[in-house]
């Protein structure tokens, strides 16, 4: 069986990686967001990450595109989660 990712799909990870390095919040880059600043102050910014998320496409990876989703296949799923 082989297991190596497909040009496609290595450019696809690349645009996930690029997308969260520019837009995902420092505090999840660092998993600080457990601790700092309280409940109330921690939901405020998971909120706005799936707000991020949403806008882009992310949130419904595989729902079609003309309902705000990326249509995203399988393997773009595991990448994804891989990469997020």
């Amino acid at each position: 069986m082989d297991f190596t990712w497909s040009a496609e799909q290595d450019a696809y990870r690349m645009d996930v990686r690029k997308w969260l390095e520019a837009n995902r919040p420092q505090s999840l880059a660092r998993g600080e967001d457990a601790e700092a600043g309280g409940d109330d102050a921690v939901w405020k910014r998971l909120k706005e990450w799936h707000k991020k998320l949403y806008h882009a496409g992310w949130a419904g990876l595989t729902w079609p595109k003309e309902y705000g989703g990326r249509g995203a296949t399988f393997i773009e799923q595991v990448i994804f989660q891989q990469e997020l």
